[in-house]
């Protein structure tokens, strides 16, 4: 068997990367306190490990600097966060 072929999308994030993505969710249940932290702390690491490799950092870049934005301007922030992650927009 391969190493690493049991990987976790997510498993190869820099080591700020699950950071980010804790900071964004805290930030989400800010904006909405209907949103579960570790829930979306897993699919936030799951789903930037799925990112192009070329574009992850840009990506998590993106994420964290939806942490400081106000509530409205949150979904398109983290709209844009995705957009960056799959197509490098």
């Amino acid at each position: 068997m391969l190493a690493g072929a049991c990987n976790e999308p997510g498993d190869d994030l820099p080591p700020f990367g699950r950071l980010d993505c804790e900071n964004y969710c805290d930030r989400a249940k800010d904006c909405n306190d209907n949103t579960d932290v570790d829930k979306c702390v897993d699919k936030c690491v799951k789903n930037m490990g799925n990112c192009q490799a070329d574009e992850q950092q840009d990506a998590l870049d993106q994420l964290d600097a939806c942490h400081d934005v106000a509530c409205n301007d949150f979904a398109g922030c983290a709209i844009n966060a995705g957009l960056t992650c799959y197509f490098g927009l």
